[in-house]
């Protein structure tokens, strides 16, 4: 199935059975954006102020009073200017939430997002990894029957337990990388991201949702 059909299917309300559809969640984007806009300003209001009373005094001689003094702004104008680039970036996303959508069906990886269209058939689907979060998939085995071994029994009938993957979303980050959600599209060997926050959906239930399908897919197709 072609990407504009699956999006045009997934829009229309009459979702089929195993598809499972993921617009993007405008109120937790636009918290998001508030928030960032909020450490944007306090960064602003510490940076300026210290910008004003260190320059030029303190780069006018050497040694550790210099690199402190660096070290300080560069911190200060980082948080000011990197929060008010992500809080602007999650207004732009809030405005054009409409154009945002995560389609899986059995058949299909289709990402939509404003002037870009991201189609992988599920077969070509490989090496799902999440990074940047506490992986939950070990309580899960834990539980039994959630064990990414255990779909065999019935190819789709575990799909809806993608919930109990986002009941278990209350994972820590890790603190050592940005946490982000991506497979190996094998077509092309290209990494594709499927999301690098929870602005579609917890990235555990994500990732559950798909290595369920590309599993299926790959045991459909070796028999």
């Amino acid at each position: 199935m072609d990407a504009e059909a699956v999006l045009a299917t997934a829009r229309s309300g009459q979702i089929p059975q195993y598809w499972m559809v993921w617009p993007l969640r405008r109120d937790l984007v636009l918290r998001s954006a508030l928030k960032w806009a909020g450490l944007s300003l306090f960064g602003f209001i510490l940076f300026i102020p210290a910008l004003f009373a260190t320059v030029p005094d303190n780069f006018t001689g050497s040694g550790l009073k210099l690199f402190f003094t660096s070290v300080l702004l560069l911190a200060l104008g980082a948080t000011a200017l990197g929060s008010l680039g992500i809080a602007l970036y999650d207004a732009w996303r809030v405005l054009r939430a409409d154009e945002f959508l995560i389609v899986m069906t059995p058949d299909d990886y289709v990402k939509a997002e404003p002037g870009r269209i991201t189609h992988v058939p599920m077969e070509h689907v490989s090496y799902v990894t999440m990074r940047g979060v506490k992986h939950p998939m070990e309580q899960a085995r834990q539980a039994g029957s959630y064990a990414v071994g255990s779909y065999g029994a019935d190819p789709y009938s575990q799909i809806d337990r993608y919930r109990f993957m986002r009941g278990l979303a209350t994972f820590r980050r890790e603190p050592t990388q940005s946490p982000s959600l991506a497979f190996l599209d094998t077509r092309s060997d290209r990494e594709v991201v499927v999301a690098t926050d929870d602005s579609f959906e917890a990235l555990a239930a994500l990732e559950y949702v798909l290595q369920n399908h590309a599993y299926n897919k790959q045991r459909s197709r070796t028999g």
